[in-house]
């Protein structure tokens, strides 16, 4: 293709193997997924794109929604809607999702965030077909409420507009990607037993690419991230978000590579110690003796890697040392 077409006029394209496959996530999502599919079949691009959409057992209308466009779009939109829930039965869709993607990168936007440029996947195909060191591709995005009205301008913080490459040890550690700003190369994702009980997957998910090159964000802000009650994350008190953080971190120190294990259990074990304090301070003791176990178990798993893992066993050794700083010390440093 040598034009850039909208993707609604790029139907006598469909024999040719898509480039981008774009996955998107919904449940309950009826206010916004027509405002999400808009922003991607708005995307302008010169090569095939194909969207793959799951829909899981919506009760409000959201998969008819989902049907009626891939009717009226066949040739871009493949739609999977569930009868049942497989979220409340430890399934996950993501996993589902890009092991159909036939694209050699694929993007994300869930069903109640959207895009607002129509180069979004353009630009990023073009970054990481140019500079294949990189795996991963985001942007900034702003925040909106649940009428669209804006929240925030920015979801990075100013750090990352100075220094916008991302390591493995930065994406482990915890600096934010946004998910529908992220667009990754088409390689295998590990997925360990513990990532089907976590929460929040993108940091999973990013954590696992990353062994396949650094992260590199855009100029520009192109697309919106939804805070609204409905949101699985957004409507989680703050303590249960530090334990589900945690968990996540448990996941990644699991299933990463023997490369990254000593420093995936450090950070491990530093969110459990901070998550211990923070319960103890608003007396919420079943949380605080969930996260204490939780530090004792990093402190065996950065040992463990240190030791057998660790290409510099004296630096792997320094990191487990660090945890058995009393936990308190930990309060004077920023929390990842």
């Amino acid at each position: 293709m040598p034009n850039s077409l909208p993707l609604v006029q790029q139907n006598t394209y469909k024999s040719e193997r898509p480039k981008v496959s774009v996955c998107c996530i919904t449940y309950n999502h009826r206010k916004f997924i027509e405002q999400c599919i808009a922003g991607i079949l708005t995307q302008e691009t010169d090569f095939r794109v194909e969207i793959l959409i799951h829909d899981d057992a919506s009760t409000d209308g959201t998969s008819q929604i989902v049907r009626r466009y891939a009717e009226q779009y066949p040739h871009l939109i493949k739609c999977i809607c569930q009868e049942v829930n497989q979220y409340s039965k430890g399934e996950r869709a993501f996993p589902r999702l890009i092991a159909q993607s036939k694209g050699d990168y694929i993007a994300f936007c869930e069903g109640d965030d959207f895009w607002n440029c129509s180069r979004k996947l353009q630009d990023q195909a073009k970054f990481l077909a140019e500079n294949q060191e990189y795996a991963i591709c985001f942007h900034d995005t702003d925040m909106v409420d649940e009428d669209g009205k804006l929240i925030s301008g920015s979801l990075l913080d100013r750090a990352v507009a100075e220094t916008p490459v991302y390591t493995a040890e930065d994406i482990i550690g915890g600096k934010q990607i946004p998910t529908l700003s992220a667009m990754f190369v088409n390689r295998p994702i590990r997925f360990v037993r513990q990532y089907f009980s976590i929460t929040n997957e993108d940091n999973y998910i990013f954590s696992m690419l990353s062994e396949y090159g650094n992260a590199y964000k855009i100029e520009g802000n192109r697309g919106s991230y939804r805070r609204h009650g409905g949101g699985v994350w957004s409507s989680m008190p703050q303590c249960q978000q530090r334990l589900a953080a945690m968990a996540s971190k448990r996941a990644i120190t699991i299933g990463i590579s023997s490369q990254y294990r000593s420093f995936a259990a450090f950070r491990y074990g530093r969110h459990a110690a901070r998550t211990f304090l923070f319960s103890l301070a608003l007396l919420e003791i079943k949380p605080a003796a969930k996260s204490l176990l939780h530090y004792l178990e990093s402190l065996v798993l950065c040992l463990f890697y240190s030791l057998h893992y660790h290409k510099g066993p004296i630096a792997g050794m320094a990191r487990f040392a660090s945890l058995l700083i009393p936990p308190a010390r930990l309060l004077s440093r920023s929390s990842k």
